[in-house]
């Protein structure tokens, strides 16, 4: 009996982000001298109220994050942490995150750390709770506020440790404010 000795190398690789998955599989044989592989690419385009959302292939509920009022070209990260992983980068692309859980609480959050001083994120922090096999919508809006520091006076003396109020230009309360002991407030978060 002669054993013979079959050489092979067998090359497996796995791509996961949001917008697609991908598999490939390549298998060299040397007693054939064949070479043979495969490559899966899984992706999902999805629709919600005329929205459109890309993302991998969808297993379960998914929601579309529809973007307002980011600049293009603009990078959003959703769910990140402290090594630089994230569930999702957002650019000028709308994205659908996909397979969260039906009828439990996915929370998503926008990281602020790349907007701009006066701005602020609408719905930076949110839970959804999808129903099986479903599709929603949630709208993140960037807006601009203004930042402005002042100094409160009252017969050429500062007030200080006083409550004032800001009131915008139809004399509606939109916020407060508490003066330090030079009698100085510091505005932040007011509207454009």
């Amino acid at each position: 009996n002669k054993t013979q000795e079959y050489k092979s190398l067998n090359l497996n690789s796995h791509y996961d982000n949001p917008l697609l998955v991908a598999n490939s599989n390549i298998n060299f044989n040397e007693s054939t001298n064949k070479l043979n592989g495969n490559l899966n690419i899984g992706h999902a385009i999805s629709f919600v109220n005329g929205k459109i959302g890309f993302s991998k292939p969808i297993y379960g509920s998914f929601t579309i994050l529809d973007l307002e009022g980011f600049e293009k070209g603009r990078s959003i990260k959703i769910n990140s942490d402290s090594q630089g992983n994230y569930l999702a980068k957002l650019k000028n692309i709308p994205i659908a995150i996909s397979n969260l859980t039906a009828y439990t609480s996915n929370h998503l959050e926008v990281d602020n750390l790349d907007i701009n001083i006066g701005e602020s994120i609408e719905n930076q922090s949110m839970t959804i709770v999808p129903r099986y096999k479903s599709g929603n919508i949630i709208k993140i809006k960037k807006s601009h506020t203004f930042l402005a520091q002042a100094k409160l006076i009252y017969l050429e003396k500062p007030l200080s440790f006083v409550v004032a109020d800001i009131i915008d230009k139809d004399q509606v309360v939109i916020g407060q404010s508490f003066s330090d002991e030079k009698g100085e407030i510091l505005l932040e978060g007011l509207p454009e």
